[in-house]
């Protein structure tokens, strides 16, 4: 469940959570895994919180997949520099 209402269009929504998902793989690319972490933690959450806002909290198989991908994608990046969640 997302707490997070943002008055953003659904254009805006899905730019940003897509935004941080390139920025997380550059992050990581450059070997900044605790920045890659963070931002592919906060692309997981705000595909959640669209799939709330428009779809009724809905993902459909691909999405909840990636959605899954970016979550291990976090958990790797942090894993490397010594934090576990």
């Amino acid at each position: 469940m997302c707490l997070w209402r943002p008055r953003l269009t659904y254009k805006q929504s899905h730019k940003m959570y897509k935004n941080l998902e390139k920025k997380a793989v550059i992050a990581k690319k450059n070997k900044d895994f605790l920045e890659a972490g963070r931002l592919f933690m906060r692309a997981a959450v705000m595909r959640e919180c669209h799939a709330d806002n428009y779809y009724n909290g809905v993902m459909d198989e691909g999405h909840f997949e990636f959605y899954n991908n970016t979550l291990r994608a976090a958990k790797k990046a942090f894993k490397r520099v010594g934090i576990i969640i």
